[in-house]
């Protein structure tokens, strides 16, 4: 299935009895008859294009029609036809990578459109070398899945390691920062492809993910695999255990399919990790779009003045490289925010950075309506206005749109505890804990608070051990009263001279600061009160 973002430049369409057949037989599938609202959506949108009917395929539209929403209806503040819309295009290219892999009418809507393609699937043939060019030209690290293969004794089981493939390149596909090469472009030839220097030559793809599944006695065991081809070097490999029986199949394929594509994938999973250490031996004078991006990535890891003003500057050299990067915009909007949530690098400016923050996130959205970071991005601009309490409802829609991403978890989080939701701030970053190991320190903040909050001082000690920020101005603020409070003069003092040593003039501005973040008005007094307790003569 094309995977662009325009119609496949074909020279004849199918007729309309030609796609009402396969309509019908899509729709007869199992995955869309356990959907019937999805399978709703696509016979809308198809009949109202066969009717020539496409200017009525709107956001509006299909929310009253389809998920039998009221006039009152605002596409803006509810994603449910975005979230369904995401949802259809991955069961459409789930579909005709399975039972649909040998159908010859193709039935496609490309991101930010609702309005389906039909074409032949033998032009579809001439049009797959863009998903090589895809790999070739795009700046996002691309990956190719081999299908898993069978280490069984019996082909009974082939289902089962189709279908784990299937599921990993679905979860794979959700995650904007990397091109997934479509199967079906190399499985015709994938023996040929087992060799990885042999399949880097055939298509230049960075990423190969291969692996086996077992079924020894009572346990199935699947081993995954992740090889740089640019490299030749095996980078990753896992084993997953489960306990094997007939009715819990599906769910052992979802879950080892997600763990997948979290662990390599999501934001400091294996790639990501990988990309951004080639980024320190690159010259800074010929980086593509996507590796300004990571700039991003490694401000979040230490959340220091210095690294913000770097992903400032290589955010918006990015969105000039390639206008249309929805996830550089998004990611521009949290570093134009963050220069007012932190006060880091602010700059003279005739306008508002939180304004800026906020075009930047609508950008995003234009740039990509279905963009799940750009919903949150939107958002936070609009906290830093409105506050979080103010946004709460939005937040949660925004989280739904993003809850495999660890990252944006743990930012919603942070944001839910300090205002006062602290049962579920804590669980999701607890969650987004889980979701990803390699995550950075940030997320042990909110839990460090909780316990000052609560007066466990040492468990929040032993919380605040695990940061390693130490360029990061609000380590210090957290572990100053606490050592205070604790009795501990020598260690307060320190951290209350390096928070001074990073953040100069601290003391006039420290209420303010903290009141930037909606936090509950007597936790701002214990905190400020244990600063006073170090010596720092707060207003």
């Amino acid at each position: 299935m094309v995977t662009s973002n325009s119609k496949p430049d074909i020279t004849s369409e199918p007729k309309e009895e030609e796609i009402r057949v396969q309509l019908n037989r899509i729709i007869a599938d199992s995955e869309f008859v356990r959907s019937p609202k999805i399978a709703r959506f696509l016979n809308y949108v198809v009949e109202e294009t066969i009717k020539g009917r496409k200017e009525f395929i709107k956001a509006f539209t299909i929310a009253n029609i389809v998920f039998e929403k009221n006039h009152n209806f605002d596409p803006q503040s509810d994603p449910i036809v975005r979230v369904n819309a995401v949802r259809l295009r991955r069961m459409l290219r789930h579909y005709y990578e399975s039972a649909g892999i040998n159908d010859n009418i193709i039935i496609d809507i490309v991101k930010g459109s609702y309005i389906p393609n039909f074409y032949y699937r033998k032009h579809l043939q001439n049009q797959t070398i863009s998903n090589y060019d895809l790999a070739q030209t795009s700046s996002f690290p691309s990956v190719a899945v081999l299908s898993f293969k069978n280490d069984t004794n019996n082909d009974a089981y082939n289902f089962f390691a189709d279908g784990i493939t299937h599921e990993i390149i679905a979860q794979l596909s959700k995650i904007k920062e990397i091109v997934v090469i479509a199967r079906f472009t190399i499985n015709s030839k994938e023996d040929d492809y087992r060799n990885t220097q042999q399949l880097r030559q055939s298509i230049d793809v960075r990423y190969i993910l291969s692996g086996n599944v077992l079924i020894v006695g009572d346990k199935i065991r699947v081993f995954v695999e992740l090889d740089d081809a640019f490299a030749y070097a095996n980078i990753w490999t896992n084993t997953y255990s489960r306990d094997y029986s007939i009715s819990n199949l599906i769910a052992i394929q979802d879950d080892i399919a997600s763990h997948v594509a979290v662990s390599i994938a999501q934001p400091y999973g294996v790639i990501s990790r990988r990309e951004l250490v080639q980024l320190q031996r690159t010259s800074t004078n010929n980086l593509t779009a996507y590796q300004h991006f990571l700039h991003f990535y490694q401000w979040v890891l230490t959340l220091s003045e210095s690294d913000h003003l770097i992903a400032r500057e290589s955010l918006e050299q990015a969105v000039i490289i390639d206008p249309s990067f929805s996830d550089a915009w998004s990611a521009l909007a949290i570093i134009y925010n963050a220069e007012y949530q932190f006060s880091f690098n602010p700059l003279k400016r005739e306008r508002d950075v939180r304004d800026l923050a906020y075009e930047a996130a609508r950008t995003a959205l234009k740039c990509d309506p279905d963009n799940a970071r750009a919903h949150y991005s939107l958002v936070f601009t609009r906290m830093a206005r409105a506050g979080t309490r103010a946004c709460l409802d939005e937040a949660e829609k925004a989280y739904l749109l993003n809850s495999n991403n660890s990252l944006l978890i743990a930012i919603h989080g942070f944001r839910l505890a300090l205002c006062g939701e602290w049962e579920r701030g804590l669980e999701l970053v607890e969650q987004a804990i889980v979701f990803n190991n390699s995550h950075p320190d940030f997320y042990y903040i909110p839990f460090v608070i909780n316990y000052y909050r609560i007066e466990d001082y040492e468990s929040a000690l032993q919380e605040a051990r695990k940061i390693n920020m130490p360029a990061f101005f609000w380590t210090h603020l957290i572990l100053a009263p606490i050592y205070s409070e604790m009795g501990d003069t020598k260690h307060a003092g320190f951290h209350s001279k390096e928070l001074i040593k990073l953040y100069p003039g601290f003391e006039k501005v420290a209420r303010y600061e903290l009141e930037k973040w909606d936090i509950q008005s007597n936790l701002v007094e214990k905190i400020l009160g244990g600063l006073k307790k170090t010596g720092l003569d707060i207003d």
